[in-house]
C-alpha cells in the first residue's frame, strides 16, 4: 500500500491506527477535565514521536548505532523498560503517600467519633 508516494507496511498502518485511537482518547479525557493540559501536551507529544519512529525507523537505527546499541528496536525496548520501571516507582511512591493520608484521616475520624 502507498501513502503520499511512500510504501506503507501493514504493521505501520496498524500501529498508526492504534496511536490515533490513543490520541483521540487523550483528547476526550482532556475535554472531560480528567487530565491536565500539561499531561495532555506531553502525552500527545510522546505518541507523535512514536508515530515518527514508526514511519522513519532509520532515525532510530542511526541513534541506536551512535549509542552502541545493535538495532533501533533494541534501543526502543531498552528505553521503554527503563521508563516503565520509573513509572512503577512513581506510582508506588504515590500509593504510599495516599495510604498514609487515608490512615491519618481514618484516625482523625475515629478520634472524633470516640468523643
Amino acid at each position: 500500500m502507498q501513502l503520499l508516494g511512500k510504501e506503507i507496511l501493514g504493521s505501520q498502518l496498524i500501529l498508526s491506527a492504534l496511536i490515533i485511537f490513543i490520541i483521540i482518547k487523550t483528547l476526550i479525557s482532556f475535554n472531560k477535565k480528567q487530565i491536565t493540559r500539561l499531561f495532555f501536551i506531553l502525552w500527545n507529544f510522546f505518541w507523535l514521536i512514536v508515530l515518527y519512529f514508526i514511519f522513519y525507523p532509520g532515525f532510530l537505527v542511526g541513534l541506536a548505532k551512535r549509542l552502541g546499541v545493535g538495532r533501533g528496536v533494541d534501543l526502543a525496548i531498552y528505553v521503554s523498560v527503563i521508563c516503565l520501571f520509573y513509572l512503577i516507582y512513581k506510582l508506588f511512591i504515590k500509593i504510599e503517600k495516599i495510604e498514609k493520608q487515608i490512615t491519618k484521616i481514618v484516625r482523625e475520624i475515629s478520634i472524633k467519633n470516640a468523643k
